[in-house]
């Protein structure tokens, strides 16, 4: 089972996180893989609540569970099971399956609305994407700027000005694609500076197999709630999100985490009548081979060995 838990752990840390910190330390106890989270200090300035730390845990939470089910078992997941240790976020227990199935025939994209067609549609990718959300507690509500460009002109006007602040401009945007490697290479770079966010997704052409993303449509997360369980959940949201999104082909997600602006979150709410609490603003990409970042060992990310 050691050595079944070590190839989960491994495929694991490849989850994607903010700045690529890897905010996170595992503990193993038998058959349960105990997540904590590891506050940056670096990241202090750009996330002084630890929130984008949290949501990077959940992206982790997301990347484990997938993992155990590619290796035939059946992952339960409870958040801070214990309140009095802050930083322990999750016990991922690996629980035997009824009927094991072989890794290979296993599918990231528990949809198959996508690769069943040949014609990936915004409006898809979407609908699966509103799914996921929904499995974790969350909406995903889609809003077409428009002519009006209100939310593309109040995000230009509110971040773009921060710009030259290079602590804001590299914690502004995550782009959530990890590359597809094997443990000795590097992985796509996944933060990427914020003025990519306001690119238009027309600009990048030679896609037969997808309609041309609306440049002003944004896909905004919602939850009801807004504390540490929430941001967890958003965390793994992305990670679902992310794992879908590559069975689909060359699309990412570029994330604008308004969970460190709380003036944003309040502009949201009122200008577009949201009951629940905006946690990221999303927008579709075709992607393009990045720099790479190399991701820390398994060895540097436990807390004790396995």
């Amino acid at each position: 089972m050691n050595s079944e838990i070590t190839r989960i752990l491994d495929e694991a840390r490849r989850a994607p996180s903010v700045l690529n910190s890897q905010p996170w330390k595992f503990r193993v106890c038998g058959n349960t893989i105990e997540v904590y989270l590891k506050r940056q200090p670096e990241l202090e300035t750009i996330d002084p609540h630890g929130r984008l730390q949290l949501a990077s845990c959940g992206t982790l939470v997301a990347y484990l569970s997938n993992a155990i089910r590619q290796a035939g078992w059946t992952p339960r997941v409870n958040y801070f099971p214990r309140f009095e240790e802050e930083d322990l976020v999750a016990f991922v227990e690996i629980k035997d399956s009824e009927q094991k199935i072989p890794r290979e025939s296993k599918s990231t994209l528990q949809a198959q609305t996508v690769t069943e067609s040949k014609h990936v549609t915004a409006e898809v990718l979407q609908e699966g994407l509103a799914g996921i959300a929904s499995q974790k507690a969350a909406t995903l509500q889609v809003h077409e700027d428009g002519s009006d460009q209100k939310l593309r002109s109040y995000f230009r006007e509110q971040c773009g000005q921060m710009m030259d602040n290079d602590s804001f401009r590299k914690s502004l945007n995550m782009f959530l694609r990890p590359g597809q490697s094997d443990h000795s290479t590097s992985y796509a770079d996944e933060a990427l500076l914020s003025d990519r966010f306001f690119e238009s997704s027309e600009q990048h052409h030679g896609e037969e197999n997808m309609k041309s993303l609306p440049a002003a449509r944004f896909l905004i997360l919602l939850t009801d709630t807004d504390n540490r369980y929430a941001w967890i959940r958003s965390g793994e949201v992305l990670g679902d999100s992310l794992m879908y999104l590559k069975e689909a082909g060359p699309f990412g997600l570029m994330a604008l985490p308004i969970i460190i602006n709380d003036c944003c979150r309040t502009w949201l709410q009122k200008e577009l009548g949201f009951t629940g609490f905006p946690q990221f603003v999303f927008t579709m990409k075709h992607t393009h081979q990045q720099d790479h970042i190399r991701k820390r060992p398994l060895n540097e990310l436990l807390k004790y060995g396995i």
